[in-house]
């Protein structure tokens, strides 16, 4: 069978080793639950989101004030809702950004907040 390359279309058993396996093992995703967060990692996410030279952090900028992974700093950012908030207007990438719920609403996030309001009220 040709392909658009004008090859054949090979099968598996074509594949190179690493090829077949890396389509029959995928790697495992941890769930939150899984990832050990100690209250020292929580601290240091909290602190950086507490030094007042930034109003927002992504989590980009999380990983690397705090050189704890990603996936680690997500947790913790989950966990403590109930301190952290994300702001309703992302960064100038698209990416979301991050606050302490101390920290009052910037006046882009008040504006956000009414356009929001306004588009839902005339659907």
């Amino acid at each position: 069978m040709a392909t658009a390359h004008g090859g054949h279309a090979g099968t598996m058993a074509d594949a190179p080793v690493a090829r077949r396996a890396s389509a029959i093992i995928k790697p495992k995703l941890r769930t939150m639950a899984e990832i050990r967060v100690s209250e020292g990692d929580e601290r240091r996410v909290l602190d950086a989101l507490r030094d007042p030279q930034w109003d927002f952090y992504t989590i980009t900028g999380l990983v690397n004030t705090t050189a704890l992974p990603r996936a680690k700093v997500r947790a913790i950012l989950k966990a403590k809702a109930d301190v952290v908030r994300t702001s309703l207007v992302p960064d100038r990438d698209g990416q979301q950004v991050y606050t302490l719920r101390s920290r009052s609403m910037k006046w882009r996030e008040h504006l956000a907040l009414i356009r929001l309001f306004i588009a839902k009220s005339y659907r």
